[in-house]
C-alpha cells in the first residue's frame, strides 16, 4: 500500500528538551518520519522562509519536502494527502477550513477552536466534504484505553458506575512559564481546563461514552503565581491564576451510569498514584492505576487489574498490544502520537479520536465550566 503523503502546518525550527509552547509541530514531525506508512510531502509555515529554516534545521531533504508559507497553496498541492494542523489553537479554523474545502484528510490537534461555535463547523464541514478526521486527543489512541474498552464491551457487563480520580502536572503555585501563561487563564482557548480535562474527557468518553447531565465544582487554590522566562527566572509577580487547580464533576452518562471525576493538583501524591479509575459493571469491576504525569501521554506504566462477579480476587490484564516500530522508535510526546498516526494508517476507526468526537468533549467542558460551583477559600 502505498505510504500516506502528509503535510504539516507549524513545524518550529527549533527543538527544546522540554514541551515548549509553539513547538507542538516537532512531535508530528518526528511521529510521521518514525512510520514507514506515511512520506512528509510539505511543511507549511508563515511564510516559505520559515518553512525552509525548519526543513534546514530538522536535516530533511529540500527536494523531497516543499517548503510552503499558504495554506491555500498546500491545500492545492495533489501530493498532499493528509494535512496536519498542529499550531495555536486560535489559528485552527481558518488553516483547517480550506484544507477540508479542498478534499483533504486534516488532522487537528486538541484544542479544536476557541468556541464550540467553531468546533461545530469544522466537524460539520468535514462531514459535508466526505473527508476524514483526526483529532489530538491522544489518549483515545493509547493501548491501554484501548483494553479497557475490550473489558467494558466484553468483561464486565453494563457500566453501572465509574470513578476516575487524579492529579494534574500543571501546578502554578511555585512559579510558571510566562510562555504558557493561557493555561492559567479560565477563559483561554488553551487553558488548563481544556488542557488537563479535555484530555482527560476525549480518553474517559471514549470507554464509558459522554455524560448526559452533570454537577461541577471548581477551585482554584493557587490564586495568584510568577511567571518566568525560559531560564526560569521571574519576570512578573501575582500573575493571577483564574483556571481551576481542583475541579469535581459527577453526572450521569447516556448510557445510565453514575459518574464522577475529581481532579487535583499535588507536589506530592500520597500514593505516587496519577490515576486510579474504576469502572463498575453488572458482571465485574475493572480499574486502571497509573504513574503522574499527563493522562494522555503518561499510560505507559498503567496497571489494570479485572475482577469479574464470582472470582475470589482481581487479577491484572496485560494491555501491552506489541507497538509498532515507529512507536517504540520515539519517546515521551511523540509516543502517544505515533499511536494516533498507526491506528488511523490500519483503519482502526475506534482508536483514534475525529473532529465529531472531540466536538462531544468541547460541547462537555462548556457545559461543566457555564454552570459550575466555585468554592471559595
Amino acid at each position: 500500500m502505498a505510504p500516506i503523503r502528509v503535510g504539516i502546518i507549524g513545524v518550529a525550527g527549533k527543538s527544546s528538551a522540554q514541551y515548549t509552547p509553539g513547538e507542538w509541530g516537532v512531535h508530528h514531525l518526528r511521529a510521521v518520519l518514525a512510520n514507514t506508512q506515511y512520506e512528509l510531502i510539505a511543511i507549511c509555515n508563515s511564510t516559505v522562509e520559515s518553512a525552509r529554516r525548519s526543513i534546514d534545521f530538522h536535516q530533511l531533504d529540500a527536494n523531497k519536502v516543499r517548503a510552503y508559507g499558504s495554506v491555500a497553496d498546500l491545500a492545492a498541492d495533489p501530493q498532499v494527502d493528509l494535512v496536519v494542523v498542529a499550531v495555536d489553537a486560535s489559528k485552527h479554523v481558518q488553516l483547517a477550513q480550506p484544507v477540508i474545502e479542498a478534499g483533504k484528510d486534516v488532522y487537528v490537534e486538541f484544542p479544536l477552536a476557541p468556541t464550540v461555535k467553531e468546533c461545530e463547523h469544522l466537524a460539520q464541514l468535514a462531514k459535508d466534504m466526505g473527508v476524514r478526521s483526526i483529532a489530538g486527543t491522544q489518549a483515545h489512541s493509547d493501548p491501554a484505553i484501548a483494553k479497557l474498552r475490550y473489558l467494558v464491551q466484553n468483561e464486565i457487563g453494563n457500566v453501572v458506575s465509574t470513578v476516575l480520580v487524579g492529579t494534574s502536572p500543571i501546578d502554578s503555585s511555585a512559579g510558571w512559564p510566562a510562555s504558557a501563561a493561557t493555561f492559567l487563564s479560565v477563559d483561554g482557548y488553551a487553558s488548563r481546563i481544556r488542557i488537563v480535562n479535555g484530555h482527560i474527557l476525549g480518553g474517559f468518553s471514549s470507554v464509558v461514552g459522554e455524560f448526559e447531565d452533570l454537577q461541577v465544582v471548581y477551585k482554584t487554590q493557587s490564586p495568584v503565581t510568577t511567571l518566568l522566562d525560559d531560564t526560569f527566572q521571574p519576570i512578573k509577580t501575582n500573575y493571577p491564576v483564574t483556571s481551576p487547580d481542583h475541579v469535581g464533576i459527577q453526572g450521569v452518562l447516556r448510557s445510565g451510569a453514575l459518574a464522577s471525576i475529581n481532579i487535583r493538583v499535588s507536589a506530592a501524591p500520597v500514593d505516587d498514584c496519577g490515576f486510579r479509575w474504576i469502572i463498575s459493571g453488572t458482571a465485574g469491576e475493572a480499574e486502571l492505576v497509573t504513574k503522574p504525569g499527563f493522562f494522555q501521554t503518561g499510560l505507559d506504566g498503567a496497571v489494570i487489574k479485572l475482577r469479574k462477579r464470582g472470582e475470589e480476587a482481581s487479577r491484572e490484564v496485560d494491555w501491552h498490544t506489541g507497538d509498532l516500530d515507529a512507536v517504540v522508535g520515539v519517546n515521551g510526546w511523540t509516543k502517544s502520537i505515533s499511536r494516533v498516526y498507526a491506528a488511523f494508517a490500519e483503519g482502526r476507526e475506534g482508536d483514534y479520536a475525529t473532529l465529531e468526537t472531540a466536538l462531544g468533549v468541547h460541547r462537555t467542558l462548556d457545559n461543566a465550566t457555564a454552570g459550575a460551583l466555585w468554592a471559595s477559600k
